[in-house]
């Protein structure tokens, strides 16, 4: 049978928007600012990509690209930080109380440096018989 998810790529923008709402909600619970950076977040994309297609083929293309790619856009004396996950679903819910069960992925989400800019990307993958591949990222630039 065909996959439920007809577009993917509005299947991403759910998942992020979802995401970055409840990540925005967390954060103000914690008492912290949120921002975002949408460049980091287009930077996340081709890493995403490079995830389900080591997965299928059994060899990892882009890395270097988005290492390369990291450090040109990472500001002398900023840390970057980021944590991919894996989920065979595309429910924004799980997804973000799997990122808070992580340390990295809560230390990104939770971090309390100044000048933090966070970033999520989600990159879906539908397959026949209702199955999805959804690789998401979170990050975050640090000063």
């Amino acid at each position: 049978t065909p996959s439920p998810i007809v577009d993917r790529a509005a299947a991403e923008e759910a998942v992020e928007t979802a995401l970055r709402e409840q990540i925005e909600a967390h954060r103000v619970e914690l008492g912290l600012a949120c921002a975002w950076d949408a460049q980091l977040s287009a930077l996340l994309a081709p890493a995403l990509l490079s995830y389900e297609t080591e997965r299928m083929v059994g060899a990892s293309v882009g890395s270097a690209e988005f290492e390369s790619a990291v450090k040109r856009a990472v500001p002398v004396g900023a840390t970057f930080k980021g944590y991919p996950l894996h989920f065979t679903h595309a429910r924004p819910a799980p997804m973000f109380a799997s990122v808070l069960r992580s340390e990295v992925g809560a230390s990104i989400v939770q971090g309390r440096e100044k000048g933090a800019r966070l970033a999520v990307r989600a990159r879906v993958a539908p397959y026949p018989d209702g199955l999805c591949s959804t690789w998401l990222m979170v990050a975050s630039i640090t000063d």
